[in-house]
């Protein structure tokens, strides 16, 4: 068809062919009157009306398909496509004519069915089709024709496929999509670990090392502003999640030296052995496990009852809780529920107000409260609403649930979620995640609440009460197992041996910092050094993770990079990134050598804005718990963690080198060091040096980083234009 702006007929079908050498087929389910209208650069079609004036309509379905990008021969970069033969392309051209009517209808949708005792769980599309010539769902004759992304490809019934399959699979961001059929497709899942407990004890022989860092450990006292709410959501989770391991790893420990082997299959034998490796070590007192459980009570709760100076609000608009965040006045946060700044300051708080990553932050506050209700269940049947108000912000299981939306980070076609918000304006590349392990972590958490719950319910025999923790359980499950799978395919990148073939040979890296709708980047929101990249995808450490990491091939192939990487920077160890790299070390076989570098961390790393989730109680039992790999990966020695070298420097010392020494910008000051607020004005808020130095040094924390403020004299002479 010609571009006319007359008017013309078209009955059912319109083959458009661009100079781009573009040819796409458009379906009408009426016929209409179209017109063109040429704008010199480009070309405008549009639907004038329907072409018979009685026709009776409630809607006009239109439906398009790019059938070749490769029309005449003139695209260069598609012609070479095997798939732009033009045998196949006739085939497809009779395929979609054959196949449009068949569109997915507006109560498309996603159920799941999940079977604990087999730890496996059903993932169904339901395609809701519609037939725009006959108003009626399709038959299994003649079924929905979409495309299928690899981790589907993987977990789909055969009979999805189509003979001609393997001759329209088309490349895309995310490796090769492949035609399939099918009203609803079923995808089987295998469940990931919902336990806080790791598939297997701690070695014998790591005991000793753990229970000397728990005995440090267990008197973690958390940032007074933390234990009053007054801060952000993100590192005040990280915080508290951070002490509820600690106290879960006691317990464990405890039962061990006890004998009690709950949740393991030890045999009399290994239960004496460690019984006997218990004789020489000492465990926290009643009293300091005690201390340590009343503070994680009562930093859990203050964040959740609406006493925190930083307060939760619901946003009736979008439907879900936000925080309205800390402006820091030198003491506290000023008083801001009724004004709610995250709303309209779309950096504070990460964008909480705006609905970024809160699975990230929610998720460690959701874990938290978990293990809290592990050890004091009447606290979680009291507190169940409050909690569960952050539940259903980001995985809410229910449909009926009139307050917020159903599971809405995730994405379900791509198995993974999103953890951009309500940006504005909208990203050029649409939607981004940054850390997968973080939305692994989160859902892990939700699994485990409801795991918690259910127990605390029975307890007190209210079944209703059961059966709704096991929804979030199973809600939990389902959403951490689907991105497990889409993290394996999309983020962790195999550049050797990997016949799925997902990003093309010139992308280089062992992984995707941030994947984007239409862009995939080895780079992070707070830096470039490949160990932030790659440790990004690394945290927290938690049973879950080895799910997450189960690919031993990946692991292999990425720990190079990675310990290149952090070997190179003395910043990696100081800011607590190097844990993540001796994890991998101990995942790929070499536990006893992790085991003794993470015992050389200095204790500023797990201060830090990078290793404060982390303890070292944690870090030394995921080591010990790791699974045994039969060849254990060698490990140059170039490629083994540098402890930190004494003569370390900060980056900057504000001007003013005699009194904004290291030790004071190693201070803490309100959960984190003076060198840790300024840096992040700099890179996280676009503040130059003199500005960042003043706000923390003098505006905010003169007591602790006082000495951290730029001279007047270099602050006027700035201002002046001078040198």
């Amino acid at each position: 068809m010609e571009c006319s702006p007359e008017p013309t007929r078209v009955e059912g079908e319109l083959k458009l062919t661009f100079s781009s050498d573009y040819t796409w087929m458009v379906f009408f389910s009426e016929p209409v009157m179209v017109q063109c209208i040429d704008l010199g650069s480009s070309v405008q079609w549009q639907v004038v009306k329907l072409a018979d004036d009685n026709a009776a309509l409630d809607q006009l379905t239109i439906r398009a398909a790019l059938l070749t990008s490769c029309t005449n021969g003139n695209n260069a970069i598609y012609c070479n496509d095997d798939n732009q033969d033009p045998t196949v392309t006739a085939e497809y051209e009779d395929l979609l004519r054959e196949r449009a009517p068949l569109f997915p209808g507006p109560n498309a949708d996603v159920r799941y069915g999940v079977d604990t005792k087999s730890a496996k769980a059903t993932v169904r599309l339901d395609w809701d089709v519609q037939d725009m010539k006959k108003s009626k769902t399709g038959t299994a004759d003649n079924e929905l024709f979409m495309y299928a992304l690899p981790h589907h490809l993987t977990r789909m019934e055969g009979d999805k496929w189509m003979p001609w399959s393997a001759n329209f699979c088309h490349t895309s961001l995310i490796g090769s999509t492949c035609a399939v059929t099918g009203s609803t497709w079923d995808l089987q899942e295998d469940l990931p670990i919902a336990s806080f407990r790791s598939p297997r004890p701690p070695l014998v022989e790591a005991l000793p090392a753990i229970a000397q860092a728990l005995s440090k450990d267990i008197s973690y006292q958390i940032p007074e502003n933390f234990q009053r709410g007054a801060g952000d959501t993100y590192f005040s989770g990280k915080i508290l999640a951070r002490l509820g391991r600690v106290l879960l790893i006691h317990e464990e420990l405890e039962d061990l030296c006890n004998g009690i082997a709950r949740g393991y299959d030890l045999t009399d034998e290994e239960k004496l052995a460690y019984m006997n490796a218990c004789v020489d070590i000492t465990l926290p007192s009643d009293d300091e496990i005690n201390k340590a459980v009343d503070m994680l009570r009562s930093s859990v709760e203050v964040w959740i009852n609406g006493t925190a100076e930083a307060q939760f609000a619901y946003d009736s608009g979008w439907g879900g809780v936000i925080n309205c965040g800390c402006i820091w006045n030198g003491a506290g946060c000023e008083d801001n529920l009724d004004d709610c700044p995250a709303t309209r300051e779309q950096g504070l708080n990460f964008g909480n107000g705006f609905y970024n990553d809160h699975h990230f932050h929610y998720g460690y506050h959701v874990y938290a409260a978990a293990a809290l209700t592990h050890f004091d269940r009447a606290w979680g049947r009291q507190h169940f609403e409050d909690v569960l108000l952050l539940v259903r912000d980001y995985a809410n299981p229910s449909e009926d649930d009139v307050f917020f939306s159903k599971i809405p980070n995730k994405d379900w076609y791509q198995g993974s979620s999103w953890a951009s918000g309500i940006t504005n304006p909208t990203f050029g590349n649409i939607v981004n995640q940054e850390s997968t392990s973080e939305a692994i972590a989160g859902y892990e958490a939700v699994a485990l609440f409801g795991k918690e719950m259910m127990l605390a319910w029975d307890e007190v025999n209210k079944p209703k009460k059961v059966k709704i923790s096991r929804e979030i359980r199973d809600v939990g499950l389902v959403t951490a197992a689907t991105e497990i799978r889409s993290t394996d395919f999309y983020w962790h990148v195999l550049r050797e041996n990997d016949p799925r073939e997902i990003y093309p040979s010139g992308y280089l890296h062992g992984v995707v910092g941030i994947l984007w709708a239409t862009m995939a980047q080895f780079t992070t929101w707070f830096g470039n050094a490949p160990y932030l990249i790659y440790g990004i995808q690394l945290l927290p450490l938690t049973p879950i993770a080895e799910n997450r990491d189960a690919n031993q091939a990946w692991l292999r192939e990425m720990y190079q990079p990675l310990a290149q990487s952090c070997a190179a920077d003395t910043g990696c160890t100081l800011q607590g990134w190097s844990v993540l790299q001796l994890a991998i070390m101990a995942s790929i076989g070499n536990v006893d050598t992790a085991m003794q570098l993470a015992q050389e961390i200095p204790d500023v790393a797990f201060d830090s804005a990078g290793g404060n989730g982390h303890s070292m109680t944690n870090t030394l039992h995921y080591f010990a718990t790791r699974p045994k790999v039969a060849e254990p990966m060698d490990l140059p020695d170039i490629f083994v963690v540098d402890p930190p070298k004494e003569d370390y420097s900060p980056s900057f010392d504000c001007g003013s080198p005699q009194t904004c020494t290291p030790d004071v910008l190693a201070t803490m000051a309100a959960g984190y060091t003076c060198e840790d607020r300024i840096s992040w004005l700099m890179n996280w808020q676009g503040m130059d040096m003199a500005g960042a130095c003043d706000r923390v040094g003098r505006a905010e924390f003169p007591t602790e980083c006082g000495g951290c403020v730029v001279p007047e004299t270099a602050v006027a002479a700035a201002t002046n234009g001078s040198a």
